[in-house]
């Protein structure tokens, strides 16, 4: 590491003596040129409009090449033409603010003092290019530091901001985006054994893409790394260990000579690793608020989520249900016929409501949906939906089809949001499903009918 170090150093040093030594025989050819155009010598009234306007000229086209080269140097390093032009160029004018006068001095040494005093000002000359350069370059290496730490402070305080899986998606892109442009970006996350896959896809500007299964497989059998892509441009593969034996893996795709600069995927490495354990946070949080078997949020999760549609004022509406003669179910076939059974109940409810209404699994066989900003009617022609689409389910469990329906129950909040207990909804909603099924069960009763 040491030797490596040395290297590194040495190549930086050899290559500030270059940029300063080549700057400096820049600005004495310039001063030469200029003297000889001008004719100086004593005394001064040689000196011609015609010969003054042509050294002018030709000064500004060798700072104008001086400048073309800096920023050439700044780009290949990665700057980019944008960067170059605001750090490179205004270090450049100042040096040859103070350099023009200097060169013009060394050029009267030589002419005046001899060989001996012109080397000795040319050597401190030298010197000073060395020592303004090299501060130019530890200011802008500086500089981009702190710029580095701020995305990494930005970075942890957005990735830390949230629990929630959907809105960690989308700080998740925004950071990285902050970090290295990119074209897309897939995420497949996978739990503990590898028995179940997500895979989330984003464009450049956060919006939800497909994500196509032979892109998967391919991210998959890549290896991490930055690599180029056959169609052009370059993939980034990168493995957040998010914990508890889940997994995730991060595919970024760049255009065409946009790579990004080795300190960016520096510091995208840290990111990642927040990201990592930002997702771990998630999937902790995931598991303690939802069930295990169909997925839907538990209990807890909905009175939080309750509770604070009712603190800020929110109209909302409450669907209870519960499975008809579902004892039966578990009692003839097994329990894990009963299982499917509540699956499919699972992905009937989620495809059923919007994606700002929530699915429950309230306990055993009952469940819950909470409809934000629903009247009463509303919600019993979303119960009355599904309720028929239960009743057409058909399913088939080791030879045997199951066929199961569900008895609703509708309330809503009050005409004044606000007030008094919301779980007083939940009660209403119970009320109505018990007489629903009092009543011959496979209906949809609501509260306000009582």
């Amino acid at each position: 590491l040491r030797t490596e170090e040395a290297r590194s150093l040495t190549k930086s040093l050899a290559g500030i003596f270059f940029r300063s030594g080549a700057s400096a025989a820049i600005y004495l050819l310039s001063a030469w040129v200029t003297f000889s155009l001008l004719a100086v010598t004593p005394p001064l009234s040689t000196v011609t409009v015609e010969n003054l306007l042509a050294a002018l000229v030709l000064t500004a086209v060798v700072y104008l090449i001086h400048h073309v080269v800096n920023l050439a140097t700044a780009a290949s390093a990665g700057l980019g033409v944008a960067a170059a032009l605001r750090t490179t160029v205004p270090r450049s004018t100042l040096a040859e603010l103070l350099a023009a006068p200097a060169s013009l001095l060394l050029v009267v040494a030589l002419q005046r003092l001899g060989w001996s005093t012109f080397a000795l000002m040319a050597l401190l000359y030298m010197g000073t290019m060395v020592l303004a350069w090299q501060g130019g370059v530890d200011r802008e290496r500086l500089r981009r530091r702190l710029a580095d730490l701020e995305r990494l402070h930005r970075a942890g305080e957005t990735l830390s901001g949230t629990l929630e899986f959907r809105d960690l998606l989308r700080r998740l892109h925004l950071t990285i985006r902050d970090v290295v442009p990119f074209t897309k970006m897939f995420l497949v996350l996978e739990d503990a054994g590898r028995r179940a896959r997500r895979v989330y896809a984003f464009d450049a500007e956060g919006r939800r893409g497909n994500s196509g299964g032979e892109t998967v497989v391919e991210m998959l059998g890549r290896s991490e790394g930055l690599q180029a892509n056959p169609e052009g441009g370059g993939v980034l593969i990168k493995d957040l260990p998010v914990g508890d034996g889940a997994a995730a893996r991060l595919r970024l795709d760049f255009e065409r000579g946009c790579l990004p600069a080795d300190h960016r995927l520096a510091l995208l490495d840290t990111v990642c690793r927040q990201a990592a354990a930002a997702l771990g946070n998630a999937q902790l949080y995931r598991l303690a608020n939802t069930d295990p078997l169909t997925g839907l949020a538990i209990r807890r999760s909905f009175e939080r989520v309750l509770h604070r549609l009712a603190a800020r004022g929110e109209h909302f509406a409450v669907i209870m249900l519960d499975l008809d003669w579902f004892k039966r179910v578990n009692d003839e076939l097994g329990h894990r016929a009963g299982d499917e059974v509540l699956l499919d109940l699972a992905e009937v409810l989620q495809g059923s409501l919007r994606p700002l209404d929530s699915a429950v699994r309230y306990g055993g066989e009952e469940f819950v949906v909470l409809l934000p900003s629903v009247s009463s009617p509303e919600a019993a022609a979303v119960a009355e939906r599904i309720r028929r689409t239960l009743e057409q389910r058909r399913l088939v469990f080791e030879g045997h089809e199951i066929r199961y329906t569900a008895s609703f129950g509708v309330a809503e909040s009050a005409a004044e949001p606000g007030l008094g207990d919301p779980m007083e909804v939940v009660w209403q909603a119970d009320a109505a499903l018990l007489a629903a099924k009092r009543a011959g069960r496979n209906q949809v009763v609501t509260a306000a009918s009582l």
